[in-house]
C-alpha cells in the first residue's frame, strides 16, 4: 500500500487532520495547506522525493507553523526508504496527538 494512502486511511473521517504528500509541485502543496481549515496538517515527505525538493519542503515546516499558528498546527514525516507502513502510521498518530507541538519534522526509518 502507498504510504500516503495508508496514512490517510489512519485518519479517515477525521476532518481535523489534512494529510498532504510532499511533491515537486510546491505551489500546489502550499495552496492545499493554506486553503485548508484543518487544525492539523501532516506533510508526508516520501522516500522518492528528490533531495533538493525534500530539503526545501522540510525547511518550510517551521515558518509554516508560525504562519498557521496559534489556531492550526503542522508537522511532517521525513520517510526513509526502509521505513515500514506500520511505523509511519504510528509516528503520524503520535505527532497528531501531541497537541503542544507544531513545526516538528520527525524522521521515520526502520
Amino acid at each position: 500500500m502507498n504510504l500516503v494512502v495508508a496514512t490517510e486511511a489512519a485518519f479517515a473521517g477525521d476532518a481535523d487532520v489534512l494529510v498532504v504528500e510532499a511533491t515537486g509541485n510546491r505551489d500546489r502543496m502550499l495552496g492545499r495547506i493554506l486553503d485548508s481549515t484543518a487544525p492539523f496538517v501532516l506533510v508526508i515527505a516520501g522516500p522518492d522525493l528528490a533531495p533538493i525538493e525534500r530539503a526545501m519542503i522540510l525547511a518550510a515546516i517551521g515558518p509554516l507553523a508560525i504562519e498557521l499558528g496559534p489556531d492550526r498546527r503542522i508537522g511532517a514525516l521525513d520517510i526513509a526508504i526502509e521505513a515500514g507502513e506500520t511505523d509511519i502510521v504510528v509516528v503520524a498518530k503520535f505527532l497528531v496527538a501531541a497537541e503542544s507541538t507544531t513545526g516538528q519534522v520527525v524522521a521515520v526509518a526502520a
